[in-house]
């Protein structure tokens, strides 16, 4: 009986040795990753959420490239619909491409501009054009503004496109477009012969357009 009681006794705690490891394995298993970002970027690929400046005309502050991106990400997905405010100097990775904010599907209606109205800019590094209406903005409807905006990099252009410009590839809305500066430069390669409607600020517009003090380099 003393036996018996033991073995019992002995199966019991291996029991619950064996669910308490368990436990501790599905707990360091889904155990919450901690991001560690550079440029707003995480070695996991996520990127950096930026600040919600809920005021009047407000709208997220981006101040690196990971911002940048999660902002077009979300805006892309129609999980955001607010203006963008670029603070600072932003080099996007050479590694990365860059997905236009607003296309067919989610057109982009919102304002740009810089904080405190600042000087900011963006630069693209070397990006590889092959989809139409690309550029910071691919597809734009309602009634935008861009505003002390700098843009640099290279649009090298690998197929046969349309609607590619610098701040806007195909303007559909109201767009009025103030003291920006324009350094991009668009590279035509052997592939993108064909391509039409490739402009330096703005690559096509079938609405209205108003550009003031603005420079096309």
């Amino acid at each position: 009986m003393n036996r018996l009681l033991k073995t019992f006794i002995t199966f019991i705690f291996l029991f619950i040795f064996a669910i308490s490891l368990n436990l501790n394995l599905f707990a360091e298993g889904t155990e919450e990753h901690s991001h560690s970002y550079d440029n707003g970027i995480c070695e996991c690929g996520d990127y950096q959420e930026p600040e919600l400046f809920n005021h009047i005309n407000g709208g997220y502050i981006v101040s690196n490239a990971g911002e940048l991106l999660w902002y077009a990400k979300n805006y892309n997905e129609g999980n955001i619909i607010h203006n963008l405010i670029v603070k600072g100097n932003i080099t996007i990775p050479d590694n990365i491409s860059w997905i236009p904010m607003g296309n067919s599907s989610t057109p982009f209606k919102e304002i740009i501009k810089t904080y405190l109205d600042e000087e900011a800019s963006i630069n693209f590094n070397t990006q590889t054009v092959n989809q139409n209406n690309f550029g910071l903005v691919g597809y734009s409807e309602d009634t935008i503004s861009i505003k002390n905006l700098t843009l640099k990099g290279t649009f090298n252009i690998d197929s046969s496109v349309s609607n590619v410009g610098a701040f806007v590839g195909l303007n559909n809305s109201n767009l009025t477009i103030t003291s920006v500066k324009n350094y991009v430069n668009i590279n035509l390669l052997e592939k993108g012969y064909g391509s039409s409607k490739i402009g330096g600020i703005v690559g096509s517009s079938i609405n209205n357009l108003k550009i003031d003090t603005s420079s096309n380099y």
